[in-house]
């Protein structure tokens, strides 16, 4: 990974367990942008086994059109 990519997380959410599976929801700042974090682990004799993740990028506030005004008269 390029040492200009860094992976800051400011705040965690929610973690949610059920069998050997935990989610992860935070966010925080990838490449100096508001991101959402979304990390998958698999627990295998309580430890990691696997990991994956979705990093989002979260769009500026304002100027959204949200789907409760899809199809309104601006």
């Amino acid at each position: 990974m390029s040492s200009e990519f860094v992976n800051v997380t400011e705040s965690a959410h929610k973690v949610l367990g059920q069998g050997n599976f935990v989610l992860m929801m935070s966010e925080g700042l990838f490449d100096g942008k508001p991101t959402a974090f979304y990390d998958l682990y698999r627990l295998e004799e309580s430890k990691q086994a696997e990991h994956w993740d979705v990093l989002e990028t979260i769009p500026p506030s304002g100027g959204h059109q949200g789907p409760a005004e899809v199809g309104t008269e601006l």
